[in-house]
């Protein structure tokens, strides 16, 4: 199987949304993952805490490259449909995530739990990745449990900094990964996050 990269700059447009998950630490770290790819992108979107809302997103996002969204999140095992991602204006459920048009090569769901789904009849898996790739997006980065702000925040600047330089999700979650676990060696802090899809 030929292995998925992400088009290097100048294609790269990165859309980020955050909303919660103290907002200090996100926004110093997304500013220096942004600096990774603001030397060379034709676009660059930045969606803050009050302006992370749906609407933008389903504006700006399929201009983008890479879409990242830091927020709070749910999984609602009695109706998978409605798991969704906390943004400025409300919830973004699985259901609003199937209007998106998505021309990215990656997003990624930097929140709690974002990766847990239900198996319906077919064994059809149904939460938030399922959502993001019917949108389009041929790869997904969730989380399998409720994850630890400042470590997450780590995790993502190793990511998007080796991801910058090596155009694979997989090898530069890989990479990300092991340096966190020198510090932390709890699998809690550096294992929490997977990609599905193309990776």
């Amino acid at each position: 199987m030929e292995e998925f990269t992400i088009p290097k700059p100048p294609r790269t447009n990165y859309l980020n949304a955050e909303y919660g998950l103290k907002s200090w630490l996100l926004t110093k770290d997304h500013k220096r993952i942004a600096l990774l790819y603001l030397g060379a992108i034709s676009f660059f979107f930045f969606i803050g805490s009050l302006y992370a809302m749906a609407i933008r997103l389903e504006l700006l996002s399929p201009q983008a490259d890479l879409v990242h969204l830091a927020c709070h999140a749910q999984f609602r095992p009695d109706n998978p449909l409605f798991s969704s991602l906390q943004l400025g204006d409300g919830w973004l459920t699985v259901r609003d995530t199937y209007k998106l048009t998505l021309n990215c090569g990656l997003v990624t769901l930097s929140a709690c739990d974002t990766g847990v789904n239900a198996v319906a009849p077919g064994d059809e898996l149904i939460g938030l990745a399922r959502g993001f790739l019917s949108a389009g997006s041929p790869s997904v980065l969730l989380s399998l449990w409720t994850v630890d702000d400042e470590a997450t925040a780590q995790l993502m600047m190793k990511f998007y900094e080796d991801l910058s330089n090596t155009e694979s999700p997989s090898k530069s979650l890989r990479r990300a990964q092991i340096k966190l676990l020198e510090e932390k060696s709890h699998p809690f802090f550096w294992s929490p996050f997977f990609l599905v899809g193309r990776w």
